[in-house]
């Protein structure tokens, strides 16, 4: 079985258009014919909606709530979210960046780098899909207890680490890789940080445009 994440990235031309990601499963690839491959769609509508997954503390880039705020009331010139407002899903925040299979090749761990969060999608020994779960990365602790080397915040010509208590940041992790090791399977991720733009809706913003 061949598993395909789809991404499902947003695009915004006078408009924001947001289609759903999900994952597909392509079997039969070694048949005779094309017209015997088989796709399986998994979609990530069941997953919860935006108050269920927000309170896993999984990360919505622009959740119903937050399109209502950035048109209606922030005041940017550029941001159209109309026609994703008026038939909104969570799922359309939902992104499968990267894949891998466990070492029984039971689970597939699907990664939504912009919702820093790993879907677990479980089978049967069978391939009957079983379930599918959503959990949060977490956040990267910056202060002297989080077991870091420190970060340079400060933009020069210099590096300088330094740990601050009270900082945190999400991982945003782009590439993953399943190892098992010892009949145990372990995640490996590559916590690149990342970013959501749309129109003059963006959320990297620099600290001294957000507090007095």
């Amino acid at each position: 079985v061949l598993a395909v994440a789809n991404e499902g990235d947003g695009s915004y031309e006078a408009g924001l258009r947001d289609p759903e990601g999900s994952v597909d499963l392509i079997s039969n690839l070694h048949g005779e014919s094309p017209t015997q491959v088989e796709v399986h769609r998994v979609s990530l509508r069941d997953l919860g909606d935006d108050e269920d997954l927000i309170k896993k503390g999984v990360h919505l880039p622009l959740p119903l709530n937050a399109m209502v705020y950035w048109q209606d009331f922030s005041g940017l010139a550029d941001v159209n979210f109309t026609e994703v407002r008026t038939d909104y899903r969570t799922a359309i925040n939902l992104e499968p960046k990267n894949l891998g299979w466990s070492g029984d090749g039971r689970k597939l761990f699907v990664n939504l780098q912009n919702n820093n969060a790993l879907v677990t999608i479980r089978f049967s020994k069978h391939g009957r899909r079983i379930s599918t779960r959503i959990d949060a990365l977490g956040l990267k602790d910056w202060s002297p207890r989080g077991g870091t080397e420190g970060i340079d915040l400060v933009q020069d010509d210099d590096c300088k680490l330094a740990k601050y208590n009270g900082f945190f940041s999400l991982r945003h992790a782009d590439s993953i890789k399943v190892v098992n090791v010892d009949g145990r399977d372990f995640v490996l991720t590559a916590n690149e940080g990342d970013d959501k733009g749309y129109g003059d809706f963006d959320e990297l913003q620099k600290e001294d445009e957000v507090l007095d």
